[in-house]
């Protein structure tokens, strides 16, 4: 993330809508011949009523996807890729922006800034694209060619939209494909400074979103498209779903981000209500910006879905918007006292974890499984040496039974009628005057320098990338060369390192302002994520410099780093 400051850190709770040329389709299975049949059926009051049903904060709807077609009249493609389909004559996206804002829900725009391997090949030719099918060819991809063509695209959709605009959302590393996560290659292909300067030009208060692989550009904050399909294996089981700082954007429905082929038909709702409401609130203990961002699509009839999103999205904003969670979770910040570390669980957690009040008043506890009509609670001292006092259940017909000091911290008895979807008790908070302040610092941060051999596995749709699940953020950084190293500047008084512990794994030494403090060894009988390997000396404040060189052909794992100021 490059900034903390703007207000997408307080919103938890969004809704994300693919809406495209040729994959789209009407209820009855149709696919429109042309993209003026896509939009014009298209009932923008009747789909802003139905967004807004859902109570979400923000948002999501795409500009263009596949093969570039901007949902309204584009000069540009006009200009620079002309003949039939290639925009629209209707603009349904100023409509569909209009309708939104009017509703009070926070506007961001999808787009995709480097499609090119969906054109034909005359349009491939005009803009400057080239491919392989696996990777850009850098000797045959004209960059200048294909940038004043994604760039002149961006101006027209920024002097058309930008000031309605919250945010902007861009797709995309690669250069493309899957198979090819290399950061270089990204920055052969977009200008995507280019891109920021013209948004930010056109709304300086607008706030830049980008989807992740490993690497933010020049965007303001990470939303993956969740961790591609991980969550399909556990649709049944959210306890095992990772927590996040950064968004993540999930389809719940169907498995994909439109409606299925075919007829309207069977209910295609995966998630219960329920269960999509608790990863909401379990999120909020931990995103730092945008929290879940769920999604689905809408056929061409624009008020018509696939059966079960609308009711079951409805459902969802009636549980979340709820005085309790409106107060507990759409509008409570991470806590510092007691946080949810990216990469745990509700199953890691024991179902129980806590969010504050942005004006630190409160502390919230939340407990989504009770076992009988009573729960004791052991509470541990605060991270942040907050006291907590006069716990009040926000639950009705539960109730606090005794409270009291123990060990340190605190033991905490309800008893009565457990939520089936989280009970809450809210805390008075007394903050310390000398708190610690604590930073985790992911294994993708900017300000950490790689050199040499290192591969990148994030949580997505193969099998062996679900080791990196309870890992923080659920990605590592990996290699099994002697001599490869990173580096990271910092200030603080303490800095430690996290990694992964299994057989067979390898070795580093740690430098701090260019001394040798010790060293790591990942070698160990079991297997375990997100482990303590390394914590420096106190080193009374000021600026620091960490320098850690792998010394075996082993695997070694690193994750991230946590400073304490």
């Amino acid at each position: 993330m490059l900034s903390k400051k703007m207000d997408f850190d307080l919103y938890k709770y969004g809704f994300f809508v693919h809406y495209v040329f040729r994959i789209s389709r009407f209820s009855d299975g149709r696919v429109p011949e042309t993209v003026d049949e896509l939009v014009n059926s298209f009932d923008v009051e009747g789909f802003a009523d139905q967004i807004a049903s859902m109570g979400v904060q923000y948002f999501i709807f795409t500009a263009w996807h596949a093969n570039t077609i901007p949902l309204y009249p584009s000069a540009v493609n006009e200009k620079w890729r002309p003949g039939e389909n290639k925009s629209s004559r209707r603009d349904l996206l100023g409509e569909i922006i209009d309708a939104i804002n009017a509703r009070g829900i926070k506007m961001i725009l999808y787009t995709h800034p480097r499609d090119g391997h969906d054109f034909d090949e005359t349009d491939k030719f005009r803009t400057g694209w080239n491919d392989n099918t696996e990777s850009v060819e850098a000797d045959k991809f004209d960059y200048d060619k294909w940038n004043t063509y994604v760039c002149e695209l961006y101006q027209e959709l920024a002097d058309r939209y930008a000031k309605k605009l919250y945010g902007f959302y861009t797709d995309g590393t690669g250069p493309y494909s899957k198979k090819n996560f290399k950061y270089e290659q990204n920055v052969q292909v977009v200008n995507y400074l280019k891109i920021r300067d013209i948004m930010k030009k056109a709304n300086p208060s607008i706030i830049m979103i980008q989807n992740f692989f490993g690497y933010i550009f020049s965007d303001d904050y990470a939303m993956p498209e969740a961790y591609f399909w991980y969550q399909n294996k556990y649709m049944d089981q959210i306890e095992k779903w990772p927590a996040a700082e950064k968004s993540l954007a999930t389809c719940c429905f169907v498995g994909n981000w439109w409606p299925p082929a075919g007829e309207r038909g069977a209910d295609t709702t995966r998630m219960k209500p329920a269960d999509i409401a608790k990863l909401t609130i379990f999120e909020a203990s931990c995103s730092i910006g945008g929290g879940m961002c769920w999604a689905g699509g809408p056929y061409c009839e624009g008020n018509v879905w696939p059966v079960g999103v609308i009711e079951g999205m409805s459902e969802v904003g009636r549980i979340l918007r709820t005085p309790c969670y409106e107060e507990s979770a759409l509008n409570a910040a991470p806590s510092k006292s007691y946080p949810t570390i990216s990469g745990d669980t509700l199953e890691a957690l024991d179902h129980k974890f806590f969010t504050s009040s942005y004006d630190q008043r409160y502390e919230y506890l939340h407990i989504m499984k009770a076992d009988g009509a009573s729960v004791t609670v052991d509470i541990p001292a605060a991270q942040d040496l907050a006291k907590l006092s006069a716990p009040v259940s926000m639950t009705d017909g539960v109730k606090v039974v005794s409270f009291a000091e123990n060990n340190g911290g605190y033991a905490l008895t309800l008893e009565g009628d457990f939520s089936d979807v989280d009970t809450v008790v809210r805390f008075e908070r007394i903050n310390a005057d000398d708190a610690p302040v604590f930073e985790w610092v992911n294994d993708t941060d900017k300000r950490i320098r790689y050199e040499g051999a290192w591969g990148y596995t994030f949580l997505q749709e193969k099998e062996e990338t679900h080791k990196t699940v309870g890992t923080f953020e659920s990605d590592v950084h990996e290699t099994s060369e002697r001599g490869a190293s990173f580096f990271f500047a910092f200030d603080g008084s303490f800095i430690e390192i996290y990694g992964d512990t299994r057989p067979n794994a390898g070795k580093a030494l740690v430098f701090i302002d260019g001394v040798e403090m010790a060293e790591i060894d990942e070698n160990a009988n079991d297997e375990k994520v997100r482990q303590l390997l390394f914590r420096s000396p106190d080193l009374h404040g000021g600026t620091h410099t960490l320098y850690v060189v792998s010394t075996e052909e082993k695997n070694f794992e690193f994750d991230a780093l946590r400073v304490i100021k």
